[in-house]
């Protein structure tokens, strides 16, 4: 079953509630979202994995504006007393900026490996 844009945000932020918090900040909703988001568009560039054999194939098929747009659209619906219309457009255009910038690959292993335990660059995560 290929996973969603709100089913791998919820994911994430439960993970971050179980290691290190019972409340998420709106502080921390946005930052997560635009790591994850980015996460998701770097990846296309930076592996070299089997796109068809990922849980997230689905959203791994969309073109990076599409990916952009469903996370923080699912940020809106599944947090919408954090993250609102405001979040939603600071996050598309946080995203865009971060997506170009060359130390990004290299902050989202750092990022994930830190916060959620995560080897972003192992096939495991990407097809577990």
């Amino acid at each position: 079953m290929n996973a969603d844009y709100q089913t791998v945000l919820n994911d994430f932020i439960h993970d971050l509630q179980d290691k290190y918090t019972s409340s998420i900040t709106t502080e921390i909703l946005e930052e997560e979202v635009i790591n994850i988001a980015c996460l998701f568009i770097l990846f296309k560039s930076y592996m070299n994995i089997n796109e068809t054999s990922s849980k997230f194939y689905t959203i791994l098929q969309e073109p990076n504006n599409k990916i952009s747009i469903g996370f923080t659209e699912a940020a809106l619906k599944l947090y919408p007393t954090l993250y609102g219309e405001r979040e939603v457009s600071a996050g598309q255009l946080g995203i865009s900026q971060n997506i170009t910038w060359g130390g990004m690959w290299s902050h989202l292993i750092k990022y994930f490996l830190n916060k959620h335990d995560l080897d972003i660059e192992s096939s495991e995560f990407w097809n577990n």
